[in-house]
């Protein structure tokens, strides 16, 4: 699988902390902590969703 969507969000998430210095205050508070869980979260699903669906077609491309 190609992993370069993973550098370019990480490039995304430096350009908005540095941009926006609220976003570093995420780490402190507890919404921060549960707000920073449901992205982690999403992002983790959105790999999952993409594995999948990568898997299925390239199955079906094989038969």
């Amino acid at each position: 699988m190609d992993n370069n969507f993973v550098t370019q969000d990480q490039a995304m998430a430096a350009q908005a902390q540095a941009s926006d210095p609220d976003i570093w205050e995420w780490e402190t508070g507890e919404a921060g902590r549960v707000r920073g869980n449901w992205l982690v979260n999403a992002y983790v699903g959105g790999l999952f969703a993409v594995a999948a669906v990568t898997h299925i077609l390239s199955t079906l491309a094989l038969k």
